[in-house]
């Protein structure tokens, strides 16, 4: 859900909920899971860590696509970092108003990843990232969704049905996904507005306090 390094891809997820309360604890044990965006192939012997935390052991997925980050931090914001040869490098938020301690992600390859900008009719600049959003409720994806980017990007793209950008929509489809292309390295606010009067929590996602507002760092 990426992302957001030189040359890779940000994933955010959001869920369109009710608020709900819950507890925050100092630090907690990560499930991951990663599999392949096209196919949904396990990503097996793929590199995830806790980005800019050198004292927490990287861990390599199993043939299932699985492993657990132990020990992350909840006190602040984190990105958890996903790489594996001939796959995008991701960057995955993960705040310290995280609600889940399991999630799972479908990365592109870079062969899926040219394709997206060739539907999008761009071409990837150096030195930048792509931002890809889902907005969710009740872990499905929700239609009528719009976003803003605080960023020079190109975008935003609304997925179709076969999850490339599609020019002509103007809100999330039933996938609930959009993303910017050649965004800028650098720590941005994201801007959601779900319609129908709901409000967004963060499902992987840094917070901010204030309603429909998220940041991330590219």
């Amino acid at each position: 859900m990426i992302c957001g390094d030189v040359d890779g891809k940000t994933q955010l997820c959001l869920r369109a909920a009710t608020s709900r309360t819950f507890q925050l604890l100092a630090a907690v044990d990560l499930q991951t899971s990663f599999y392949a965006k096209k196919d949904a192939t396990p990503l097996a012997e793929g590199t995830v860590c806790v980005h800019g935390e050198p004292t927490i052991p990287c861990i390599t997925t199993s043939a299932a696509g699985t492993g657990t980050l132990f020990a992350v931090p909840t006190d602040t914001d984190q990105l958890i970092s996903f790489e594996k040869p001939g796959f995008t490098k991701v960057l995955c938020s993960f705040g310290r108003q995280q609600q889940e301690t399991a999630f799972s992600y479908r990365i592109p390859s870079d062969s899926d990843l040219a394709a997206i900008f060739t539907a999008a009719g761009l071409t990837q600049k150096s030195g930048t990232g792509v931002v890809t959003l889902s907005v969710l409720e009740a872990n499905a994806g929700l239609a009528g969704a719009t976003a803003t980017l605080g960023a020079a990007a190109d975008g935003p793209f609304y997925a179709n049905a076969e999850g490339m950008p599609d020019k002509s929509l103007s809100k999330t489809g039933a996938a609930g996904t959009l993303s910017w292309m050649n965004v800028p390295e650098g720590t941005l606010e994201l801007t959601v507005a779900p319609g129908s009067g709901r409000t967004c929590v963060p499902l992987n996602a840094w917070g901010t306090g204030v309603g429909g507002k998220f940041q991330l760092k590219v």
